[in-house]
């Protein structure tokens, strides 16, 4: 292992996804359910010089970070797909792989690019740009599936230095950008979304090593072929043969027969056959009820199940109906008789409800009022129950009384983001404090109606809340702040941007927040370096913008240096006080953290070669410099 990769390892910066105590990690077969039949798996293949199975992950060397965080998994002996699939990658090999979903194929493809990029192929990548070059690329259908692939590979990759980052549409792609310029090794996308991105020039193929196609047959059947051609055959992805490709499919039609010809180079082919199919797994029952009684009858089964105390996430009922209209007639009936219910049918135009209204996005929906919101609540009360998040940016025809309508009933929300709403003020944050206890999210970046009265609310109903973006809301002065500081203890995230009001008093208070890790305060013109001194007790930050704060000297950006040594993002742009002195410091403190640094504007930094610069910061992937 290469000595960057080694340093960026040793991080105690990273949340740690196992928890205190992991639980028992596994796929979604119990393949301890079928010991005697996995070892004797019917397997396939095909192929030149198939490498032989492994039958222990204790066998296989996969790098110490990454073989210790598959023991923290608790995984110890590979599934069918795993013992075939993650030897052939590791020996380079291209691979066309079929098998069911739930057999651990996220693993089979991870571990060995993990693996891959941790054994010195992370390659020079061009600095001074806003172009970001991963080294590995994992493409699958759906949002869903994107963001289970990235938070498995995340934890398998933890404190190993690899960089894991997912992006696909359906969401704003701000926040996307924004996670890409802080660096990225292994990119999990959308087919259109990373289209989009290569249209932008926000990223580009041309260092790919890695290539993975996740659930290559349910791309096709949803029309992905044409895009995923252009990502492979059009972009400037290395051709085949020079970047090693993973091709897995749950069935093998014609359509993934000739992707594979086109994409893969001396690839071999492996199958294996299903395990634990429905007749194992499921126990079949037939019951004749006359049509008249079916609604009672099913009734009684829910209840019977909820009295047994198997009415949990893990023991959801599927009932199947014969028309599009039973669907939702049913669904209704349900939920009347306190039964959260979603129907699933052609005519849906997106995922229904999003699992019983865990989460409603209406950003930017301009054309959302607040008795839009009304009917939402009357017809769907039961659902909003569960409701988690809430997204209203942008909706600027929504005052506090339609987000009363629909927060009202829902007391276990979470999140809730308020983006650029003028009309939205202090009696909205009433409402919120009085109806919804358990918000640790808020977002209320531009509301330029609230107060000081409103923060106040917050501090002392939102004790635990965490991130806090109150960018803009130009009406909030340093009283209202320091209620959030006194009470808001947890705070991680912090925005202050474009909140030019305060003084080194205020900012002194922030080194309250013993767990601050990301802090915007671009545009604080009054900040001093005297404020930065105080701050740098926050000794947990990873992200910290300064654009334009124009009173910042060497000193302070020293202090902050030498105290937050985990910083990951920095942006000094505007700043014409600082000089080469504070580049050299932070070389020297945060060189195995630092991706990004924003000096554009500091003509008292002069420039340097790509090669000065990897030399003080290895692993910087986003440098911007005076122009």
């Amino acid at each position: 292992m290469s000595a960057s990769w080694a340093d960026a390892a040793d991080s105690g910066r990273e949340v740690n996804p196992f928890g205190g105590d992991a639980d028992q990690e596994n796929t979604s077969i119990d393949f301890d359910d079928y010991e005697d039949t996995v070892e004797n798996t019917p397997i396939e293949t095909s192929g030149e010089v198939v490498p032989p199975p492994v039958h222990a992950f204790a066998d296989i060397d996969l790098g110490e970070a990454l073989n210790l965080n598959i023991r923290r998994c608790k995984y110890v002996t590979p599934t069918p797909i795993q013992r075939h699939a993650i030897p052939i990658l590791l020996a380079g090999r291209d691979l066309m792989a079929c098998a069911q979903t739930g057999s651990g194929k996220t693993a089979a493809f991870c571990f060995p690019i993990i693996s891959g990029i941790m054994r010195d192929q992370r390659g020079e990548r061009p600095l001074g740009s806003r172009t970001v070059y991963p080294l590995a690329l994992i493409l699958s259908p759906s949002r869903e599936l994107a963001s289970q692939i990235r938070d498995k590979a995340k934890k398998f990759s933890y404190q190993t230095g690899v960089k894991v980052v997912v992006a696909y549409g359906g969401t704003p792609i701000d926040q996307q950008l924004m996670e890409l310029e802080k660096g990225v090794d292994i990119l999990v996308a959308t087919p259109g979304r990373l289209n989009e991105l290569l249209e932008r020039a926000t990223v580009t193929m041309q260092m790919i090593k890695f290539l993975a196609l996740d659930e290559a047959d349910r791309m096709m059947d949803m029309g992905f072929e044409p895009q995923i051609r252009k990502i492979v055959e059009q972009m400037d992805m290395p051709p085949r043969g020079v970047r090693q490709t993973m091709l897995f499919s749950a069935t093998f039609p014609r359509e993934i027969q000739r992707l594979a010809s086109d994409f893969l180079s001396n690839y071999i082919f492996l199958a294996v056959e299903m395990v634990g199919s429905s007749p194992d797994l499921i126990t079949l029952k037939v019951e004749y009820v006359h049509d008249s009684d079916k609604r009672s009858h099913l009734m009684a089964l829910l209840h019977a199940q909820r009295e047994n105390g198997t009415g949990d996430e893990k023991s959801l009922t599927l009932v199947f109906v014969e028309t599009k209209t039973g669907a939702d007639t049913l669904e209704n009936w349900l939920c009347m008789n306190e039964f959260p219910a979603t129907s699933i049918h052609g005519d849906k135009t997106q995922q229904p409800r999003y699992r019983q209204v865990k989460h409603i996005n209406l950003e930017f929906s301009e054309g959302i009022e607040g008795n839009h919101l009304q009917l939402v609540k009357s017809q769907c009360q039961n659902a909003l129950l569960s409701l988690k998040c809430l997204n209203l940016n942008g909706c600027q025809k929504i005052s506090d009384g339609g987000i009363e309508a629909i927060t009202s009933i829902c007391p276990n929300l979470k999140a809730i983001s308020i983006y650029w709403n003028v009309r939205v003020t202090d009696d909205c944050i009433r409402h919120l404090v009085n109806s919804c206890r358990t918000i640790i999210d808020l977002n209320l970046s531009g509301c330029k109606s609230i107060t000081n009265k409103g923060m106040q609310l917050v501090a002392e109903s939102y004790q635990d809340l965490e991130p806090l973006n109150i960018t803009r809301c130009v009406k909030i002065t340093y009283d209202g702040l320091l209620h959030v500081l006194h009470k808001c203890s947890t705070l991680q995230t912090l925005n202050l941007y474009a909140l030019s009001g305060f003084t080194d008093k205020a900012y002194k208070k922030i080194s309250l927040l013993a767990d601050l890790r990301f802090l915007d305060l671009c545009g604080a013109q009054n900040l001093s370096d005297e404020g930065l001194t105080h701050m740098a007790k926050c000794i947990k930050l990873e992200s910290l913008n300064l654009t334009w704060c124009v009173r910042i000297t060497d000193s302070g950006v020293i202090t902050i240096a030498n105290s937050c040594t985990s910083l990951e993002f920095l942006s000094l742009f505007g700043i014409v006080g600082v000089t080469d002195r504070c580049l050299e410091t932070l070389s020297q403190t945060c060189s195995a953290t630092l991706t990004t640094l924003d000096v554009n504007g500091c003509i008292g930094i002069k420039r340097r070669s790509r090669e000065e610069l990897l030399q003080m910061f290895p692993r910087l992937t986003c440098f911007k410099v005076h122009s």
